[in-house]
């Protein structure tokens, strides 16, 4: 009968499980009640996300089925 280390049945399995892809999610909760949520996603493969900055008074307006700029209008704060 074959007899196996407890941690080398353990580092097999660890390495020849694919890696997770899983999301972690969070909250925080102001004195005042108000709660801010955040929540990141582990895609697993690079997606060349960059990060943008608008300053303050820029507009935008969304698009939607019907077409450009028939959606959503806002200025940023």
């Amino acid at each position: 009968m074959l007899s196996f280390s407890p941690y080398i049945v353990a580092a097999v399995f660890a390495l020849a499980a694919p890696p997770s892809q899983a999301c972690t999610g969070g909250a925080l909760v102001a004195k005042d009640g108000s709660v801010i949520s955040g929540r990141t996603l582990e895609f697993g493969v690079p997606l060349d996300s960059e990060l943008v900055v608008y300053p303050v008074g820029s507009s935008f307006q969304g698009d939607t089925p019907k077409g450009a700029n028939t959606g959503l209008k806002f200025t940023a704060k």
